[in-house]
């Protein structure tokens, strides 16, 4: 009887972790068949993978498939191994969360070496800026080979965002500089502390460091979205000098499993470690990880973290208390890793959740780059009246396509856009924010009359909106 009952059970548990399987599958196969996901995913409970796919190509000249193994750079995920990296030292007594970095980097350029700690970094409030702190940065500087120096020097000496400690602001640059204090205590490169204390001992043979010489095997070619063409691109190039210890791991989802489930142990670092690594900080950000997700899943106690870096998009999330881990590794930037994640959250706590849709955005691109932008708006309030099930018809959705064309200079398009918002939903929460944006557009196009025009209607809403007010003491003088 007992055999017979146990053997059931294990048959119970087989048929629930195939329908989830099944629902992933679905989720996910719905999102490759509209283009909204080209990469690989792996989902696991207690360690073990539920569902492991790979979906589209890792190159498209050549046509060649993704395949579970590939890799990909990561992007800010790497922030979560300096983390580590940084409490090993701090266990060996070599680091101190309180000292003041100037400790550990004497030549730092500013004085406020003095009052920013390695707690401020590590929890992003040192009130450093982020990579937008310099213009173009990531469009032009990034492309270009920098020393470790010159980095902190160009970021350093910027005006702070805030008093080191008073309040979270992200800040790659923190972590940039975390990988400069750990060579100076190690007299090792952050390279070989990775492999040292973290590769090597997890058994992460397919992760590696990222550089500009080396051939990677099976490392996937990433691509940007192009708004004006409504088709991939190459990514632009990024030198790895610039991503370093705060976003130049290259790893495989399966690596990356061994990395999540490390953390469940004590493997790499002690349990009071683990503890102040996930504690959260400002309710917002912990060690290397953000603190639970936003919106219907923000009971949860969750950590996870994104990824961003040229074409690559990836995303880490870990449901600590139930163990289950979702890894999602893509070569689009435009990828929604956080939607994926959400669903897939929802499929494995067994909450509600919708198919995914078509994307308008992407409709009204290809529309826009193909036919003209009004066939595209024709299109979009057919959808709307017809009420149709197949698209995502939101505001934002349309929004998001104005946006991209105006950052891309094809105001006449965005405008277009951005006017019919305002027609076909009246109520839109955008509103003033949409007619702000026409005020630039017909700024940057030099029609005066129509930035005033436009910039009044803000006004009417917000009397002391900054912008709005500049553009109307632009053209009224």
């Amino acid at each position: 009887m007992l055999c017979a009952l146990l053997t059931m059970a294990s048959a119970q548990q087989t048929i629930s972790a195939q329908s989830t399987s099944d629902k992933i599958d679905e989720v996910m196969g719905l999102y490759h068949q509209y283009g909204l996901f080209s990469g690989t995913i792996l989902v696991a409970e207690n360690g073990k993978p539920i569902y492991q796919n790979a979906f589209g190509l890792a190159d498209l000249e050549f046509d060649l498939p993704h395949r579970t193994d590939m890799r990909f750079i990561l992007g800010s995920i790497t922030k979560q191994f300096t983390a580590v990296l940084v409490l090993q030292m701090v266990e060996d007594g070599k680091i101190k969360l309180d000292d003041p970095i100037s400790n550990y980097i004497p030549n730092y350029p500013t004085s406020r070496g003095n009052d920013i700690t390695v707690h401020h970094l590590l929890s992003h409030s040192s009130g450093l800026q982020h990579w937008g702190g310099i213009d173009d940065f990531l469009l032009s500087k990034a492309r270009l080979h920098h020393e470790k120096d010159s980095i902190m020097t160009m970021f350093a000496t910027l005006e702070e965002r805030n008093i080191p400690g008073e309040r979270f602001r992200y800040s790659s640059i923190g972590y940039y500089l975390l990988g400069m204090i750990l060579e100076n205590v190690s007299g090792k490169t952050y390279e070989a502390l990775l492999q040292q204390k973290i590769f090597d001992p997890l058994n992460m043979i397919n992760s590696s460091f990222s550089n500009s010489n080396e051939i990677i095997k099976n490392r996937v070619t990433p691509y940007r979205y192009n708004f004006l063409t409504a088709k991939y691109d190459n990514a632009e190039y990024r030198d790895p000098s610039t991503t370093y210890s705060t976003g130049g791991i290259i790893a495989t989802a399966e690596d990356l499993l061994k990395w999540d489930q490390a953390l469940y142990t004590y493997q790499l670092l002690s349990k009071e470690s683990i503890e102040l690594l996930l504690k959260p900080n400002f309710d917002r950000y912990s060690y290397g990880f953000h603190v639970n997700l936003r919106g219907e899943h923000s009971d949860l106690n969750v950590r996870w973290h994104g990824g961003l870096v040229t074409g690559y998009r990836s995303q880490i999330t870990r449901l600590i208390d139930e163990n289950k881990t979702i890894i999602i590794l893509t070569n689009r930037r435009d990828t929604d890793t956080n939607g994926i994640t959400n669903k897939i959250v929802s499929i494995l706590m067994s909450r509600d959740y919708e198919l995914p849709k078509k994307s308008l955005f992407k409709l009204i691109l290809e529309k826009t780059a193909s036919e003209s932008v009004e066939n595209a708006i024709s299109t979009v309030e057919h959808l709307i009246k017809i009420k149709s099930n197949e698209y995502i018809l939101q505001d934002i959705e349309i929004a998001r396509a104005g946006l991209e064309l105006k950052s891309d200079g094809a105001y006449e398009k965005s405008l277009k856009l951005m006017q019919a918002i305002i027609d076909f939903f009246p109520n839109t929460a955008y509103r003033a924010f949409l007619q702000f944006q026409i005020s630039q557009s017909y700024s940057e196009l030099k029609n005066g009359t129509k930035a005033i025009e436009y910039a009044k209607k803000v006004l009417e809403a917000d009397p002391n909106h900054q912008g709005a007010n500049s553009i109307l003491n632009q053209w009224s003088n």
